[in-house]
């Protein structure tokens, strides 16, 4: 965006954009130019940019487009080095993310798809940022670092690279503490089902029995 923005409309891209900006708003405050004139100069300004990026607009979309693009390229592909394929020019065919057209889940392939179908998972969630083309522990693959979450954490493309070791542990773990939640919750049903059922209590209406005394027998007089 930058690159693009600095070539089809390099007045708002620049620095200078923003000083000029920031005197025009001493000036103001010193009674020497007007918040009107202020604000007709910098509509002019954009309107001249926006002018240049209209008559480049192909030429901007493809320099934006081929920036995003080399945001999506991690590193050489390890297996087409090691099977001898590459471009026409002699350059490695390179890994890369890769959105799935059905699904819209990403995953890593090789540009050298169909003769290499090598890929990887990686998270949905999150930004992606290229730490190393070359992971420096295991050699193999690209390293990134995944931003999801309050913590950043690194990500090699290797499952068997030492530095997984860690966030292999850390899986077995939460895989382990779900799968004992899920038997005690199992463990209590079962036990609740196995009880018998109690005899419903007999409801009392809390009335009060009352004993009535014989009356005495009036004697004629």
């Amino acid at each position: 965006m930058v690159k693009a923005f600095k070539k089809y409309a390099e007045r708002i891209a620049s620095a200078d954009m923003t000083a000029e900006l920031e005197a025009d708003m001493d000036k103001i405050a010193n009674g020497e130019i007007t918040k009107d004139e202020v604000v007709r100069l910098s509509r002019q300004m954009l309107h001249d940019s926006y002018d240049s990026m209209e008559e480049n607009k192909r030429e901007l979309a493809e320099t934006i487009w081929e920036g995003m693009d080399q945001d999506r390229i991690l590193g050489p592909c390890w297996k087409c080095k090691q099977e001898g394929r590459a471009h026409e020019d002699g350059s490695p065919n390179r890994l890369k993310i890769i959105r799935a057209k059905k699904s819209g889940k990403r995953f890593v392939g090789c540009e050298g798809y169909p003769e290499c179908d090598q890929t990887y998972g990686i998270p949905q969630r999150g930004d992606l940022i290229r730490l190393e083309e070359v992971c420096s522990i295991c050699g193999k693959t690209p390293r990134l670092k995944v931003l999801s979450g309050r913590r950043p954490w690194n990500l090699c493309l290797n499952d068997d690279c030492p530095s997984m070791e860690e966030m292999r542990r850390a899986r077995a773990e939460r895989e382990a503490a779900r799968a004992a939640k899920e038997a005690a919750a199992a463990s209590v049903d079962g036990d609740e089902a196995g009880e018998p059922e109690k005899a419903p209590a007999k409801a009392s209406n809390g009335a009060r029995t009352r004993t009535r005394r014989p009356t005495k027998a009036s004697t004629p007089k």
